[in-house]
């Protein structure tokens, strides 16, 4: 929605011993193999020499939502965006932790995800936090295979990262816990 300079709204920082990777995926035809945002993210993820590598980008390459990537009402759906879903090889191969994204109003946390399978040694984690307002979307009528937990309402997360320990927490609007994820490296 914004005229952003070069290179139009993708760049990492790094903060203690994290790096953080923000995409534009309003722009999925730059997440295939070849495309500038993939070129460019494999470079920065090359480089990293961070502990925990994060990547945040609107839309979702995995979601259990009920109609935007196909009516689950009738019919088996894609469970998440198959354009976007083309840079996650890159996401396991350079050994990102976790990757943000919204766009679906809910709250979901994957399991760790290989190969597009559970692998909860190697597997990168998605948090679709998409609750922050807006009216809510529903879930699809059956659990994705990927799911650990869903969450209909609005919410809000924290990360906090302490060197080799990694805290996850998404609590509602009222404040109560409705999800937590601990990992240690």
């Amino acid at each position: 929605y914004h005229s952003l300079p070069s290179p139009e709204g993708y760049y990492s920082f790094v903060y203690g011993n994290a790096e953080f990777f923000m995409l534009n995926s309003n722009r999925p035809e730059e997440f295939a193999p070849g495309g500038k945002q993939y070129v460019w993210l494999e470079e920065k993820l090359q480089q990293s020499t961070a502990r925990w590598k994060f990547v945040a980008h609107h839309h979702a390459p995995y979601s259990a939502d009920d109609d935007d990537y196909g009516n689950s009402w009738k019919g088996a759906g894609d469970f998440g965006d198959k354009a976007i879903r083309k840079i996650v090889p890159l996401y396991e191969k350079y050994g990102v932790d976790m990757v943000f994204f919204g766009h679906l109003h809910t709250y979901q946390r994957t399991l760790p995800i290989k190969d597009n399978l559970v692998d909860r040694k190697n597997g990168v984690i998605y948090v679709q936090g998409g609750g922050g307002g807006g009216n809510l979307e529903d879930f699809a009528p059956s659990r994705a295979w990927f799911s650990a937990k869903t969450y209909r309402g609005h919410h809000y997360f924290t990360v906090t990262v302490h060197g080799s320990e990694l805290n996850f927490r998404m609590y509602d609007t009222e404040g109560r816990l409705k999800d937590f994820l601990d990992l240690a490296k």
